[in-house]
């Protein structure tokens, strides 16, 4: 058996609806959204193939490749900017 962790990043649930904050309001950028069934299927997809973990966006996969990339110095700045 295969264990796939899946690293969606910010996706769209009804976790927000239940919580009554409307999209756009989460202090999110747009671009950085993802769509639960997009999510899911390319997850699955993932798993399928056997791979350990799952980042279901090009654009995440490039914010990844980006960060490990980054020097860590610059790296501990952003990360202590938070959002």
């Amino acid at each position: 058996m295969t264990v796939t962790a899946v690293c969606p990043g910010y996706t769209h649930t009804d976790f927000h609806a239940r919580l009554r904050l409307p999209r756009g309001e989460e202090g999110i950028p747009d671009w950085l959204w993802l769509e639960a069934p997009r999510v899911v299927e390319e997850s699955l997809r993932h798993a399928g193939r056997g791979k350990a973990a799952s980042v279901p966006s090009r654009r995440y996969t490039a914010i990844r490749t980006a960060a490990r990339l980054a020097p860590t110095g610059l790296m501990a700045r952003l990360a202590a900017r938070g959002r």
